[in-house]
């Protein structure tokens, strides 16, 4: 999955599955604009079931939040 982002302020993107729960962290970016690939793996490297996955973009300021649909 690709997502696209634009960010006006230092954020962190994670994955998150339908419950909550934290599935990867992809880390923090500075301010901008960067392209950033999920591979469908969680944080130990593991393939996900198909689903849907929230994407949530959080700076200091701001969230953003992305509905993912997984499917394998």
């Amino acid at each position: 999955v690709v997502l696209d982002l634009h960010l006006e302020l230092p954020g962190r993107l994670t994955i998150y599955d339908t419950l909550g729960h934290s599935v990867r962290s992809l880390g923090t970016w500075s301010a901008g604009s960067a392209r950033r690939l999920w591979d469908g793996c969680d944080q130990a490297g593991r393939d996900v079931a198909s689903g849907v996955y929230l994407a949530v973009l959080k700076s200091s300021s701001a969230r953003r939040v992305t509905r993912l649909a997984l499917l394998r």
